[in-house]
This record gives C-alpha cells, structure tokens and sequence, in this order.
C-alpha cells in the first residue's frame, strides 16, 4: 500500500453577515454599514451576500475599521 498525501482543494469558507455579526458580537446593522462602505468585502450568489474568510480576516487584520 503506497502513502501518498491527499491533496485536498482550498475551499473558502463563506460567512454570512448574520454570522459576522454574531462572531464579532456587533449588530448585522454595523456588518453592513461595513459591506456598503466597502471595508467588508461580499461576494454575491443570486440574493445571497456571502464574505470569504480570507477577506473576514483580512478585515480583522486591518482593525475592522469601515
């Protein structure tokens, strides 16, 4: 039997505003206020407003300042 690494895809992983509100314990008000003024960056499916996480991070790293 060979040991061969399973690669495995960099998948993002989406979060909503809803869940940034509640992680960062401010109002999904404020998460907007964020995404209108383009500090918080969203992807959009259809109706669904969806933040990556590598752009989640990257706006904590930033000082989550909109």
């Amino acid at each position: 039997m060979q040991n061969s690494p399973n690669p495995t895809p960099s998948v993002p992983r989406w979060w909503t505003p809803k869940q940034i509100a509640k992680t960062l314990q401010v109002t999904p008000r404020t998460v907007q206020r964020w995404i209108t003024s383009g500090a918080l960056p969203v992807h959009r499916f259809g109706r669904a407003v969806r933040i990556a996480s590598k752009d989640f991070e990257t706006f904590i790293a930033n000082g989550r300042s909109g």
